[in-house]
């Protein structure tokens, strides 16, 4: 993801892929699986978190900062 959003293309973008990242994580979670490999919120989450870290695109990301802040307070409730 990190790549792709470095390329600076016209698409995706971060109109398109922040948002959409935000879905996956937001869903509903079951624990099915022990390790959280099977889990597409955990991926997203990941994502999410390495285009903050990365100073290559973290300045188009900041406009999202605080939803991605409530999407980790909300994480810290998750059972999973």
């Amino acid at each position: 993801m990190i790549g792709i959003l470095t390329a600076n293309a016209e698409s995706p973008s971060f109109k398109e892929v922040i948002p959409t990242l935000v879905s996956i994580a937001e869903r509903p979670a079951q624990n099915l699986e022990t390790d959280g490999s099977k889990l597409p919120q955990v991926h997203a989450l990941n994502c999410l978190r390495d285009i903050f870290r990365s100073s290559g695109v973290n300045k188009g990301a900041k406009h999202y900062l605080p939803t991605i802040l409530q999407l980790a307070a909300n994480g810290l409730k998750s059972e999973v």
